[in-house]
Order: C-alpha cells, then sequence, then structure tokens
C-alpha cells in the first residue's frame, strides 16, 4: 500500500486516523494527522520502532491526544506514527518479526516497516522529524559503579560529518537547547544525550547513519530531533512511568513549539551538493578539553550526583578524510541488490550522464585497491584504506547512472566510496568487498 495522508477519512476538518501500510506479519500501521490543508512547518512525529518502547508509543499517543483537543493548530501540520513496529509490539521484543532493529536499518532498509517510513517521508516531505524512544537507565558496567541514568528526558540531533550545516547546524542546536531549558523550568531532569560506554569513553549519539537520526538529515536534508525517554525498571511505580511519559510530552510540546515558530525553516532545502563539492567519509571523535560532568542517581541512596568519569570525553568530531564529489556515480547494472537498494532510496537514476550529447566515451574515474586491513567483525569497514585512481573513456552502457545534482547527493559519496567509514563496502551483500589488488566496480563519472 502506497503511503497517503488523505484527511478525507475524517470527519472532523484536518484531522485523520489511516492505515499506511502493514507490518511484516500483515499488521496495520496507522498515521494521524492533525492540521490538514493548514499552511506552517509539517512535523512527522515517529515512536514504536523498537517493539519493547511502551511508553515511546504512550507519549506519541497522549501527544496527539493532546493536540486533537487544542483549540487551534495554527503553524503545524502534523504526522504522528505511534507503533511503527506492532509486530515486536506484540511479540514484546525490540525487533521486528524479520528479526531486524528497525532504528539500525534505516541504511540497509532491509525491513517492511523501515521502507514504508521512507516511503512516507519522501511522498509528504516534513520539514521537521521527531524520532522517540526510550533509554535503559541501569547498565551492568555503571551498576559496579554504584550509579545509574537519572535523567527524564536526552535530546540529541543528526551528528554525521556528512550532513550539511544548514541542516544540523547551529540552529537545530539552539532548538534543542531551547527545548531542554523549558523543560529544566518545569523542573524535569533533561540534558543532550550523552552516553559512558563500557570502554570508559563519554560520547554523544552514534554518527553511523544506519539510525534514522542521521540517515534521514543525510538522504533528505530534514532536521531529526532524537528523544529518548527514562525507561523506568519492571518494578516501578505508576507514579514514576506518568512522570517519564510527562516529560516526555512536554518535550514533543516544545519541540512542535519551536517548529512552528520557525515555520518551513525548521527544515532546510538540502543542497543538491554541499559546499565547495567536498563530503565527508571518515572522522574521529576529539577529545575535550575539560572533563565530562554527568548527573548520576546513586543506586544505593537515590541521591543525585555529578560525576566526572574518568574515561575519555570525546564531544566532537573530527573530519579525517574527504572526497570531491563526482558529477555522477556509475554503478554496474550486475550488481543488482545494491540497485534495489538504491530504488528503496529513492534515487533517481538514468540511462546517460546528464547533459550529455557528444558520442566521445565519458571521462571516468576507477579504484585500484592498493592494500586495506579488513575488519575481524562483521559490518565494520576495512582500515588503512590506500586507492589509487585510474582515469579512463569508458561506455557506460552496462552502468546504471547516479547523478550527484539530486537531493541527497552526497549521501550518494557515502554510501558508494570504499573508504568510507559509513559505506555499504563494509557488508558483503552489495558486491563491494575490498580485495587488494581489485579493482573497485563503481566509477565516478567526471564532470
Amino acid at each position: 500500500m502506497s503511503p497517503s495522508l488523505d484527511p478525507s477519512t475524517s470527519a472532523v476538518p484536518g484531522v485523520s486516523r489511516e492505515v499506511v501500510g502493514t507490518s511484516t506479519q500483515g499488521r496495520p500501521i496507522h498515521v494521524h494527522r492533525i492540521g490538514a490543508g493548514q499552511s506552517g512547518a509539517r512535523v512527522l512525529l515517529v515512536g514504536g520502532q523498537h517493539g519493547d518502547e511502551s511508553l515511546a508509543r504512550a507519549a506519541v499517543r497522549g501527544f496527539v491526544r493532546q493536540m486533537r483537543a487544542a483549540t487551534t493548530t495554527a503553524g503545524i501540520q502534523l504526522a504522528a506514527i505511534a507503533d511503527m513496529n506492532p509486530d515486536g509490539r506484540a511479540a514484546r521484543t525490540r525487533v521486528n518479526a524479520a528479526g531486524i532493529d528497525l532504528n539500525r536499518d534505516h541504511q540497509r532498509l532491509r525491513a517492511v516497516e523501515t521502507r514504508l517510513l521512507h516511503q512516507l517521508v519522501r511522498s509528504w516531505r516534513p520539514d521537521l522529524i521527531v524520532d522517540v524512544h526510550t533509554y535503559p537507565p541501569r547498565r551492568k558496567y555503571l551498576l559496579r559503579q554504584g550509579w545509574a541514568y537519572c535523567h527524564d528526558v536526552f535530546l540529541d540531533v543528526p551528528t554525521n560529518p556528512s550532513v550539511p550545516a544548514g541542516v544540523a547546524g547551529e540552529p537545530l542546536l539552539a532548538g534543542m537547547n531551547r527545548v531542554l531549558a523549558r523543560l529544566r523550568q518545569e523542573e524535569f531532569l533533561a540534558d543532550r544525550y550523552v552516553l559512558l560506554r563500557r570502554s570508559g569513553r563519554v560520547r554523544h549519539s552514534t554518527a553511523d547513519v544506519v539510525d534514522a537520526r542521521n540517515q534521514f538529515a543525510l538522504r533528505y536534508g530534514i532536521p531529526v530531533f532524537l528523544v529518548e525517554g527514562k525507561q523506568p525498571p519492571r518494578r516501578s511505580t505508576a507514579a514514576t512511568r506518568r512522570r517519564t511519559r510527562r516529560a516526555m510530552i512536554r518535550a514533543l510540546k516544545h519541540i512542535v513549539d519551536w517548529s512552528a515558530t520557525r515555520g518551513t525553516d525548521s527544515g532546510a532545502q538540502l543542497p543538491a551538493q554541499p559546499a565547495e563539492g567536498l563530503v565527508a567519509l571518515h572522522c574521529r571523535y576529539q577529545d575535550a578539553a575539560d572533563p565530562a560532568r554527568i548527573l548520576f542517581e546513586e543506586v544505593d541512596s537515590g541521591r543525585l550526583c555529578e560525576v566526572s568519569p574518568p574515561g575519555r570525553y570525546t564531544p566532537a568530531l573530527r573530519v579525517t578524510r574527504r572526497t570531491q564529489l563526482p558529477a555522477a556515480y556509475a554503478v554496474p547494472k550486475a550488481l543488482q541488490t545494491l540497485r534495489e537498494l538504491l530504488a528503496a532510496h529513492g534515487f533517481r537514476h538514468q540511462p546517460v550522464l546528464p547533459d550529455r550529447t557528444s558520442p566521445v566515451p565519458p571521462r571516468v574515474q576507477q579504484y585500484a585497491i592498493e592494500s586495506c586491513v579488513p575488519s575481524r567483525r562483521p559490518n565494520r569497514p576495512a582500515r588503512k584504506v590506500k586507492l589509487a585512481t585510474q582515469v579512463y573513456q569508458a561506455s557506460l552502457k552496462d552502468h546504471v547512472i547516479y547523478p550527484t545534482d539530486q537531493t541527497g547527493g552526497n549521501c550518494l559519496a557515502v554510501l558508494l566510496e570504499p573508504n568510507s567509514k559509513y559505506g555499504l563496502a563494509r557488508y558483503a551483500d552489495y558486491g563491494l568487498s575490498l580485495q587488494p589488488g581489485s579493482h573497485y566496480p563503481i566509477l565516478r563519472c567526471e564532470n
């Protein structure tokens, strides 16, 4: 079923609830829409990607009820999916019925549910996406030190270095800080999402493009807020659960209010090509000058305490590898699985290079893999990749051309370049595995 947001199914003007598709096991996936036909920013809320996050679903539903009861929704068109993973919810599992973690599937799009969500984003083009989750506060490596996370709500924004600054730069960070300030004024514990890893390193969310937060921003140029509510332990009281749910609903309200004040400027029109045509392919976490200060709950006493963990604090990223974006990428027709994935991402392709009328074969660049060190872990990029570039003229009749002057053209580089830390060469499925002494099959087409 093709995603649609036609409000005609509702007797109430501007309000609808409809089925936009079905899950792996055929359960309906519903979308609520409020403010249909009005002007203003389009905001998409997505909850329940993980089937075991009941409070994320409850928060989205609770916010939708509040919006339905409001006297006005001026400045906002809202679409909300509370339960993106109904099969996981029914089975009480994190993953879907095919065993796929939906929030780690936004690069490869193996699941019916994530493909449906991407189709919806492309058809509706929201100005802002809010990805709603819950996080476990009690983790074994923290409990050994007597700590547990205590925040009612964590927020974060895209962190992949290839996302243009206009999408995930200062305006979005300012919006996040404004929402956090409002939550603190309401006496909720709220901060930017910060993780103390088992290794001792302290950082914000991953920069990988497998999750909704980074992939939607990179592929479609849409700003994304991540909302992580505190997941109460199984034996928690009803009051504790109500507090978390209330904090998450208030976070959603403040985010939507911020989007309403900015109008369609809360989103950014992604340029076809990044500034100077350079795309970041690799980065490293940078050490901060000062140690992290994190608020925890002492497990034994329940008292809140601010501590400085002894590990490295790496809140920022430093780009260590870039590439100049070519006019297009030429993918061999024989790489069927790869072409199907690019189609699932909605990339436009064509039989010949753009604006090319000359009978002379085009100039292309091809990489030769001189050396690399494959990762011992599955689905991880190779290290120490050394490439040589060969330039020649070639017929592309056995290739499919993907121009980079389309929305998300820099995403093509991130996916297809062989030395991209976040690229498809790290997976065995697409015929792109790096082997010393071989030629990389995808060609870079010169201007």
